[in-house]
């Protein structure tokens, strides 16, 4: 499973320059070149996609031993990408989070 936090949750993480993370922004290229959050990688991804074994292999790469925080538009993208992209076995350095705008009640 994976856990949803809200974009003031990740604006709180990345104000603390928290580093125990990788950002990854599931939107296509070119809504990621226009504006992107600061320290994110692209890693493109549609809601009805399968993550395939490139881009799985590319997020571990990015995340080196850290945390997965998806982040998208809408949070459609980012929390597909995201169930396909939790590790085993979870822990703390070894989550994974999706970012959708969307508050909590």
């Amino acid at each position: 499973m994976f856990e949803v936090i809200t974009a003031r949750e990740l604006a709180d993480e990345v104000d603390a320059d928290d580093e125990g993370y990788v950002l990854v922004d599931t939107r296509p290229e070119d809504s990621y070149e226009s504006w992107h959050v600061p320290g994110a990688v692209n890693v493109p991804f549609g809601a009805a996609e399968t993550l395939d074994d490139e881009q799985k292999a590319r997020i571990d790469e990015l995340a080196d031993g850290r945390a997965i925080h998806t982040i998208c538009g809408k949070g459609a993208t980012s929390t597909s990408s995201a169930a396909r992209a939790r590790r085993r076995p979870a822990s703390p350095r070894n989550s994974t989070r999706a970012v959708t705008t969307t508050s909590r009640s």
